[in-house]
């Protein structure tokens, strides 16, 4: 089937298969292989809102960078925990925000 037949819905809920209308709510259970070119990527990600090419980023480093993951993990973890600093106790109180 090919791309433009098929089409998911991606959102922080997780991921809709439109034609089958089934919901997998974590992405590591979504199998997706699809054929384009380097430039039609290029041209998306240039249509992407800044807001989105930030989640875009994010999403990619997550799914290929096993050490990013566990940054983002642990940084969570520190946040929960109430292991933080004010950007004053980190940079000083002279640096600029």
């Amino acid at each position: 089937m090919g791309f433009s037949e098929h089409c998911l819905n991606i959102s922080n809920d997780g991921i809709r298969d439109q034609e089958t209308d089934i919901m997998a709510e974590d992405i590591a259970d979504v199998e997706v292989k699809v054929k384009f070119s380097l430039n039609e990527v290029i041209s998306v990600i240039q249509e992407l809102r800044p807001e989105e090419t930030q989640h875009f980023i994010e999403n990619l480093l997550a799914v290929t960078s096993p050490e990013y993951l566990k940054s983002v993990k642990e940084a969570r973890a520190d946040y929960r925990a109430g292991r933080i600093s004010t950007h004053d106790e980190v940079f000083g109180k002279g640096c600029k925000k």
